[in-house]
């Protein structure tokens, strides 16, 4: 596995690791009274690494519409069960909230064959698996291009 693979690999586990650490944060004392709920777009990527269509789930922070700024990108894994998204974006705005990080874009990244995606060897009891280089190579090299060119990003 190539170093920037390694790299992609480390970081999406930390990212799953946070998640799942930070959930238990209240929520409750980002959010006032008459405050808009934006969870964002639903955008397709052809991959031509995994001969399909890639969903996306993005969410962009308030203020991105009307502003120029720039934004670091968030990558989460199973953008489709949308609370994936929302978790990281809400968890986001409350690290924001008390200066821990900046706002970011986050974008979901849709899961359409998990074994393949997400085993980097065959497993007998996952039909499919052992395509996870494929699905890094999606990542690297069409996602995040993808949304580079689409969105205002910046390195974090």
């Amino acid at each position: 596995m190539s170093k920037s693979k390694r790299l992609i690999s480390k970081a999406l586990t930390l990212v799953a690791m946070a998640s799942f650490l930070l959930s238990g944060l209240s929520f409750a004392a980002a959010i006032q009274d008459g405050d808009n709920l934006n969870i964002g777009q639903y955008r397709i990527v052809k991959s031509s690494i995994l001969d399909e269509d890639r969903p996306l789930s993005i969410y962009v922070p308030s203020g991105y519409e009307g502003g120029a700024d720039n934004y670091p990108v968030l990558y989460v894994l199973y953008g489709e069960g949308k609370i994936n998204v929302m978790l990281a974006a809400s968890t986001m705005e409350i690290l924001d909230g008390l200066s821990r990080c900046p706002q970011m874009i986050v974008v979901g990244i849709h899961s359409t064959d998990s074994p393949r995606d997400h085993f980097p060897t065959e497993v007998a009891r996952r039909p499919g698996s052992g395509g996870s280089d494929k699905f890094l190579d999606c990542i690297t090299e069409e996602i995040v291009p993808w949304v580079e060119a689409n969105y205002r990003t910046q390195p974090y």
